[in-house]
């Protein structure tokens, strides 16, 4: 695997790890948006999959996280790595909620910007669609991501859009426990 396919892949999971989105209209969604990102906050160690371009198998990637939640400014940081037998990239983020509404960027070893994001937490599961440009190449990648609080931690489950079929294909999951 190419540097730049473990940063986009580690864009993708940190994504997932962090959370980007927008959370439902109502006072309640506030809440759990609040208390979902919350719930994110500490140290992680994950183990999972991703399929990269011109791959045939799916890449064994793990990672290394540390979310911290400040409830004054309302706001999950998220630092760490991810690394395949290929290559190791540094992963950070941060997403910010205001009332119903979460937001945030991500970067990524500098490859990738996001260009939008969006989505919803119900339950125990936040899901959100992100666009991220290439800085280099300028290509947009569409993902959707699934995560789901655990009693240990959380999984995350993420998708790429495919353009040729129009549908959002399984590009590999990661489950995150508390270390």
């Amino acid at each position: 695997m190419t540097r730049s396919g473990l940063a986009k892949t580690c864009l993708v999971l940190a994504l997932l790890a962090g959370g980007i989105g927008t959370a439902a209209h109502s006072a309640l969604a506030a809440d759990s948006a609040g208390q979902f990102l919350e719930k994110l906050a500490g140290e992680f160690r994950g183990r999972g999959t991703a399929s990269l371009p011109g791959r045939d198998t799916p890449e064994k990637v793990s990672c290394k996280i540390s979310n911290s939640y400040d409830a004054a400014t309302k706001a999950l940081v998220v630092k760490g790595n991810c690394a395949s037998t290929q290559a190791k990239t540094t992963v950070s983020g941060k997403m910010v909620y205001d009332g119903d509404k979460v937001s945030g960027s991500l970067f990524t070893s500098g490859e990738s910007i996001v260009t939008k994001s969006s989505g919803s937490v119900k339950g125990e599961k936040l899901t959100v669609s992100t666009n991220f440009s290439d800085k280099v190449s300028g290509k947009l990648t569409r993902t959707l991501q699934v995560i789901r609080s655990t009693s240990r931690g959380f999984d995350a489950d993420f998708f790429i859009y495919n353009s040729s079929n129009g549908k959002f294909e399984r590009a590999g999951s990661i489950k995150f426990t508390g270390s």
